[in-house]
């Protein structure tokens, strides 16, 4: 619009020539809104006032109380047509204003855009990191995200040297925080505010100066200790798996239980990296003690005796596993594979440098478990081949077994020149009786 000349006689030639000589909007309007003369530029806040925008006549009218009025007004602010002025008006008379202009529209774009940057990376960072932070060049915390980190408020952490809050040694090359070379990913260990250690997953850029001066680092971090931990329980259980295989495939390549026990405690030993283990096997009727083949200690022979002692009292407990309370801190389980067959295995190691741990406990309790069910089916085939040599009822020899021990005895006899007597009895009527 090139502009509407002035209706009225009486306005000052003045107020026609500032709206053509103006660079931005002008224009002059009553105190009802009615523009009465207005420059080109002026266009949309002619418009404005045509449809009585609250905030332009809000100036308006905070003008009629006399004296120069500024203030910003948003024309379409929901709209792709936003527009942005910053408006001065001056008050010619009680009814005539006029009103200058600056049009803002791209200083106010570039807000919003810095704004709702801001709040892009105030999101993405809440969403990728559990904090935030900045460093100097000593490496004392000058900046911390709103939310605080490892238990520390923004206030408490401020100001801090990160080596000594974090408890980061010594060495300031090995701090993440005072970085001189952009690093994504470094894993490192902290303490956090309650003394527990903390492990941060951190993405760190130095920071230069205009004149391209080492001044310090920002980057963010996140705790990924629980992560960790799981992860660490996983290789654990996958370890534990693969060592028990190997302990199982030990057991089931024996069948007497002796060498069971002792394939067991062999196996068992290397995956514990015990310094010496002790077997102790009892039945009913006799006693049997197996060392396996490491180094011997006769502590260990007592700690297992004690063990096995305190297991026959627990008679219900099928399988055991603890700790000796005495110095040496062995590893010790029982196995109750029947009412005739007990066993005690003790592990012993360098408890000062090694302490056991609850993954090497819950092996031995599952090879234990394995060890008791081996235990049973060695027992059972040792019945059975009993059965297939002897008849249940006398105890003797039956024809096949008979047949292969005299083969035996007699080779040996003749081996070694020696006489001998077989006696053959033949009993009217035993067979019926033996079979009935």
């Amino acid at each position: 619009m090139k502009g509407c000349a002035l209706q009225t006689a009486s306005f000052m030639p003045r107020l026609q020539r500032l709206i053509d000589a103006a660079d931005g909007p002008a224009l002059v309007v009553r105190t009802s809104g009615e523009c009465l003369a207005a420059n080109a530029a002026a266009r949309p806040l002619c418009e404005a006032l045509r449809r009585r925008d609250p905030e332009l006549r809000g100036l308006i009218l905070s003008a009629t109380a006399g004296g120069t009025v500024t203030g910003r007004v948003v024309l379409n602010g929901d709209s792709e047509d936003r527009r942005a002025f910053e408006i001065c008006v001056v008050p010619e008379d009680s009814d005539l204003f006029l009103l200058v202009a600056r049009d803002v529209t791209m200083e106010d774009n570039l807000t919003h855009a810095l704004l709702r940057s801001r709040d892009l990376y105030k999101d993405l960072m809440a969403c990728s990191a559990d904090f935030g932070w900045e460093t100097d060049a000593a490496g004392v915390f000058t900046y911390i995200s709103p939310g605080g980190a490892l238990g520390y408020s923004p206030r408490e952490l401020f100001g801090q040297l990160s080596q000594a809050i974090l408890g980061l040694g010594e060495h300031a090359d090995d701090n993440v925080f005072s970085t001189r070379q952009a690093q994504r990913g470094a894993r490192i260990w902290v303490r956090a505010r309650d003394g527990t250690r903390v492990l941060l997953v951190v993405s760190a850029v130095p920071v230069h100066d205009k004149n391209g001066e080492w001044i310090g680092a920002r980057g963010v971090a996140r705790d990924i200790t629980r992560d960790h931990e799981r992860e660490a329980t996983l290789r654990l259980d996958q370890a534990s798996q693969a060592l028990m295989g190997r302990i199982i495939v030990a057991i089931r390549s024996e069948a007497d239980p002796e060498d069971i026990l002792r394939a067991a405690a062999q196996s068992a030993a290397q995956a514990l990296r015990a310094q010496a283990a002790v077997i102790l096997a009892r039945r009913s009727k006799e006693k049997t003690t197996i060392t396996a083949p490491l180094a011997e200690s006769a502590d260990l022979d007592r700690i297992a005796r004690d063990a096995l002692t305190a297991s026959d009292a627990d008679a219900e407990e099928e399988v055991s596993v603890g700790l000796d309370a005495g110095e040496r801190q062995c590893l010790t389980t029982c196995i109750a594979a029947s009412a005739e067959l007990r066993a005690a295995i003790v592990f012993a190691r360098d408890v000062a440098t090694e302490p056991w741990r609850a993954h090497e406990i819950e092996l031995v309790h599952g090879m234990a478990g394995h060890l008791s069910i081996a235990l049973k089916q060695a027992e059972i085939l040792e019945r059975l081949e009993a059965l297939s040599r002897h008849d249940d009822l006398t105890g003797l020899l039956n024809r096949r077994a008979l047949m292969a021990e005299l083969a035996d005895r007699l080779a040996q006899a003749r081996r070694h020149g020696r006489r001998g007597c077989l006696l053959l009895i033949d009993l009217d009527h035993f067979k019926a009786l033996n079979d009935s």
